[in-house]
C-alpha cells in the first residue's frame, strides 16, 4: 500500500525537469510550508486486467507525475506519505479498506492530502469524511502529464477563472431548470435539489486554509466549474450526448433515469456495463443511472485548445464554455443519491437556460459561448 515503487507503471520517457514549476505550483495551492506532511495517493492497473493502450499510457501518466509530486516534495522539505493501491477502474468506488483507513487517520491529524489515481475519488465516502475530519483535499483524476507541464494548466492564475465560476453559481442558484442543447444531439431539461444544503459550488476552491465548511475543503485542480446536485424528476426526459474518453456518447433518459445507451463505441460499451451490466444489487444499479450533476466548465485557459482535452474527464469537465451532466453519486455535494459510481458525459457547444420557479428564464450559454 505504502512506499511502493513500481517501475513497470512509470512512463519512463517523462523528463521530471518539464514539470518542475507545476510541481511547485500544486504545493502551492495546499498552501504547504517547509517540513508539512502531506499524503499522496495514486494506483497502478492490477494484475491480469486489460485496458486498451491509450487508457495505459494515461493511468500510466497519473501514477508517474504522483511519484514526481512525492519527489519534488521531499525535496521541498515536505514529509510525505505514498499510498498506492491497485486501481478500481470505476469512478467513484472507494479505495481498499486499508489505504481508506489510513486517509481517514491522516485526516484527523490534519493532514492535507492529493487524491491523484485515475479513478476518481471524489465523489466517495472516503473523501467526504476525510474532509468532515479537518482535511484538505485536492482531488485530481484522470491526471495526464500535459496538465502539469511547465506553463500547463496547473501553473494558470485562476483568479479570472473563480469570478467566471462565481457568477454563473448566482445565476444556477436562483434557478429551478437547466435546459440543454447541442449540436450532438443533447436535449434535455433537468431539475436542480431543491435542499438547503444543495447550492451551487464553485471551483477553485481555496485549499490553502481550513474552511468552516466541509463542501470547501476539497477541490479538482485544474479547476474551473460551477455545479450544483440534480435530481430524477418525471419531467426529465431526453438525450444526452457528451463525451466520455474522448469518445461522443448518447444516454437516453427516462423520468431523470438513464434508460438505455444509443451509441456505439468503446466508452459506450464502458457506460454500458457500469449502468446495465454489472453483478450488483438493482437498487444499486437504478442510483447508478440516477442523473447526479449539472456542471458547467468556466476555465478559459483550456478554451483555447479545446481538442487537446477531451480524453481526460478533469480538464474536459473544466473547458470554459462546455456542460456536463453526471450520473451516480451526488451526495457530497448536496444531493441524497449515494452510490459507488459517478459519471460526467461532457457537452460542447452547448446552448443552456435556466429557468426559474416563476417561469422566468435566461439564457447563459449560447453555442459554447457565455452570453454576458
Amino acid at each position: 500500500m505504502s512506499g511502493m515503487l513500481r517501475p513497470e507503471n512509470y512512463v519512463l520517457s517523462l523528463d521530471m525537469n518539464r514539470y518542475t514549476n507545476g510541481l511547485k505550483s500544486t504545493f502551492r495551492i495546499l498552501g504547504m510550508k517547509h517540513g508539512d506532511r502531506v499524503l499522496i495517493a495514486t494506483s497502478f492497473v492490477p494484475d491480469g486486467v486489460e485496458v486498451d493502450e491509450t487508457e495505459l499510457r494515461c493511468r500510466r501518466e497519473t501514477y508517474t507525475m504522483a511519484k514526481f509530486l512525492g519527489l519534488e516534495g521531499t525535496f521541498l522539505g515536505y514529509e510525505v506519505v505514498h499510498v498506492e493501491y491497485p486501481a478500481t477502474m470505476q469512478n467513484g468506488k472507494e479505495p481498499p479498506a486499508d489505504v481508506a483507513e489510513l486517509m481517514l487517520h491522516e485526516a484527523r491529524e490534519g493532514t492535507p492530502m492529493i487524491f491523484m489515481p485515475w479513478d476518481s475519488l471524489t465523489h466517495t465516502r472516503v473523501r467526504k469524511e476525510a474532509c468532515m475530519l479537518g482535511a484538505r483535499i485536492m482531488s485530481s483524476p484522470h491526471f495526464t502529464a500535459d496538465m502539469m507541464e511547465n506553463g500547463g494548466p496547473m501553473c494558470a492564475d485562476y483568479s479570472g477563472t473563480k469570478r467566471l465560476s462565481e457568477g454563473v453559481a448566482r445565476m444556477i442558484d436562483c434557478a429551478e431548470w437547466d435546459r440543454i442543447a447541442s449540436p450532438d444531439g443533447t436535449d434535455i431539461m433537468v431539475h436542480f435539489v431543491d435542499v438547503k444544503d444543495a447550492r451551487a459550488i464553485v471551483d477553485p476552491r481555496d485549499l490553502s486554509v481550513l474552511s468552516d465548511d466541509p463542501l470547501e475543503r476539497y477541490g479538482n485542480y485544474p479547476a474551473g466549474e460551477a455545479f450544483r446536485a440534480i435530481e430524477p424528476h418525471p419531467e426529465t426526459c431526453g438525450v444526452i450526448a457528451g463525451y466520455l474518453n474522448g469518445e461522443l456518447v448518447r444516454l437516453e433518459v427516462e423520468g431523470g433515469i438513464a434508460a438505455r445507451v444509443l451509441s456505439r463505441n468503446t466508452a459506450s460499451e464502458k457506460l454500458q456495463r457500469a449502468l446495465f451490466e454489472d453483478e450488483i444489487p438493482e437498487g444499486m444499479l437504478v442510483k447508478r443511472r440516477s442523473v447526479a450533476e449539472d456542471g458547467t466548465g468556466t476555465n478559459m485557459q483550456l478554451a483555447r485548445e479545446p481538442q487537446r482535452w477531451t480524453y481526460s474527464t478533469l480538464t474536459a469537465e473544466k473547458i470554459g464554455g462546455t456542460k456536463h451532466i453526471a450520473v451516480g453519486n451526488n451526495s457530497g455535494f448536496g444531493g441524497s443519491n449515494d452510490c459507488d459510481l459517478h459519471q460526467d458525459l461532457i457537452i460542447f457547444k452547448p446552448t443552456a437556460t435556466l429557468i426559474q420557479s416563476d417561469g422566468k428564464s435566461v439564457t447563459y450559454l449560447r453555442d459554447g459561448e457565455f452570453t454576458n
